[in-house]
């Protein structure tokens, strides 16, 4: 597993599977997962029809930085965010959604990529959904 620091000087732990002469696909887990999360049989498949995959943690997941102590408790911050004071909720968290979209985002520049695909053309997908 390999590290990158963001511009940010976030720590990022991720992977790779397939060719990086390939278009890239950034796979981002879902709150409070790791990258483990996602099966490697899965992202062997992406890659064999074509793509780079990159798998990374999230901040505060996995191998990658972690923000203890910082912020306020998770459930104090859900909490304003269920009663619709998202100024609240902000003020208390220790980063935003926008603060992880550029950690994905500085994965690809520490890569040397400066677009990712969007929605990947999976070997399996079909039109009709």
């Amino acid at each position: 597993m390999a590290q990158i620091a963001t511009a940010e000087g976030v720590s990022l732990a991720y992977e790779t599977i397939g060719s990086p002469g390939d278009p890239p696909v950034l796979f981002v887990m879902g709150f409070g997962a790791q990258m483990v999360g996602w099966p490697l049989d899965f992202c062997a498949r992406v890659a064999a029809g074509g793509r780079f995959v990159i798998a990374f943690d999230n901040r505060d997941c996995g191998l990658s930085t972690k923000f203890d102590g910082q912020g306020a408790p998770l459930e104090d911050v859900i909490a304003a965010a269920s009663t619709g004071d998202d100024e609240r909720a902000r003020s208390l968290a220790p980063y935003t959604l926008s603060d992880m979209a550029r950690d994905g985002l500085g994965l690809l520049t520490a890569l040397g990529i400066d677009r990712a695909a969007r929605t990947p053309a999976l070997p399996w997908s079909t039109s009709s959904r």
